[in-house]
């Protein structure tokens, strides 16, 4: 099956964000709220493929970051760090990286 999506190291801070904030917030603090700057981490180093006939489902507890990663996905708001590589339905030659064509687009 060809590759139709690639994302790499998705990530999304509300604030400000510091160095600081990924590795002060996750499961094993029991938090997403950086302690050192007050921000948010919805979302960190998402990574995923899709291949054509595949369908994508998104699970996890409230708050999780699942609508914050659709939203990404769909340009509703920017990614904080990572990439979304989608590959063209004919050969899987031509790539294009979303995040950045929207980023450029909306300047």
């Amino acid at each position: 099956m060809k590759k139709i999506l690639e994302v790499r190291g998705l990530s999304k801070i509300y604030g400000r964000g510091c160095p600081l904030c990924f590795d002060s917030t996750g499961p094993e603090v029991d938090t997403n709220i950086c302690p050192h700057c007050g921000s948010v981490v919805a979302a960190h180093n998402v990574s995923l493929n899709l291949h054509e006939g595949e369908i994508l489902g998104i699970m996890g507890e409230s708050g999780s970051g699942k609508s914050t990663v659709v939203k990404a996905l769909f340009f509703d708001e920017a990614p904080s760090t990572g990439e979304a590589i989608f590959f063209d339905g004919i050969d899987g030659t031509q790539q294009w990286d979303m995040f950045a064509l929207n980023a450029a687009r909306q300047r």
